[in-house]
């Protein structure tokens, strides 16, 4: 099964300005069916290219509007094939520029100003699930329990991995983000910090809502407590969490919110716990 074959009607029609809703509506209904029913897997021919071209689809989806209600459909069923995409069996053949650009396409959706409530909760489950899928992907154990040489080539593979990521500090995400996969530890790296930067940016009380706050900490905790201790042997993002993070975290102290400061506390017992 050629997967570009059958997959490239379906992109045409999504990214066509002159696509109606419904018929829009249609071919991401069919994409979703593709990915849950194990369409999109490593054995077919061309998959990656396939997968790169759903994940396409999702960030560059246009139609002609017809009522909110009708789009807001839409919406939710790139939501959905956004979750579908994360965790198929080709997800690791995503480029990272191609997972981000799905997630981000979840926040806009979530942060979308006339969306409504179902809308904003479908699009949170979405993010959680991805979030989830992302950080999931760390599997380096904690050295001070490897027993094995498979955890100590893990160890080596990390080590690895952070030393390259070094090498690539100064350089633009948009000169490195074709360049990785998920199926690499450097590629998995750099997927991890960029969303936690996002959610980094999203907990800034001077800047943000209090509900989009309170989400971004969710979201956070979930990030920490899927990728447990792990994430420790990760550096990069280890910088995030004690820069960024930190100091949205001691604004976010300070809030009047009694929901935030509980949150708060949870990422600070997370962190210590990871």
């Amino acid at each position: 099964v050629d997967c570009v074959m059958y997959i490239m009607p379906f992109h045409n029609v999504i990214v066509s300005e002159k696509a109606s809703g419904p018929l829009t509506s249609f071919a991401l209904t069919s994409l979703s069916k593709f990915a849950l029913y194990g369409f999109l897997s490593e054995q077919y021919p061309r998959v990656q290219e396939g997968i790169t071209l759903i994940a396409n689809c999702i960030s560059r989806c246009i139609f002609e509007e017809t009522d909110w209600e009708s789009d807001e459909l839409i919406l939710m069923k790139l939501l959905e094939l956004s979750t579908l995409c994360y965790r198929c069996n080709a997800s690791k053949l995503l480029t990272i520029a191609s997972a981000w650009d799905m997630y981000n396409t979840c926040i806009s959706i979530h942060n979308h100003y006339r969306a409504s409530k179902i809308l904003k909760s479908e699009a949170e489950n979405a993010l959680v699930h991805l979030t989830l899928s992302a950080f999931g992907r760390v599997v380096v154990p904690n050295v001070r329990q490897r027993s094995s040489k498979n955890d100590l080539s893990l160890t080596n593979i990390s080590h690895a991995a952070n030393d390259e990521i070094k090498a690539l500090k100064g350089r633009a995400w948009e000169s490195i983000r074709d360049n990785y996969n998920l199926s690499s530890p450097v590629g998995v790296t750099l997927l991890l910090v960029k969303i936690m930067s996002a959610l980094s940016d999203m907990a800034d009380l001077q800047k943000q809502s209090v509900e989009t706050v309170k989400f971004s900490l969710v979201l956070i905790n979930v990030a920490l407590e899927n990728g447990g201790p792990s994430l420790g042997s990760v550096q990069p993002l280890v910088s995030v969490l004690s820069n960024e993070v930190c100091r949205n975290l001691l604004r976010a102290s300070q809030s009047d919110d009694l929901a935030i400061i509980s949150l708060a506390l949870r990422v600070v017992f997370n962190l210590f716990m990871s």
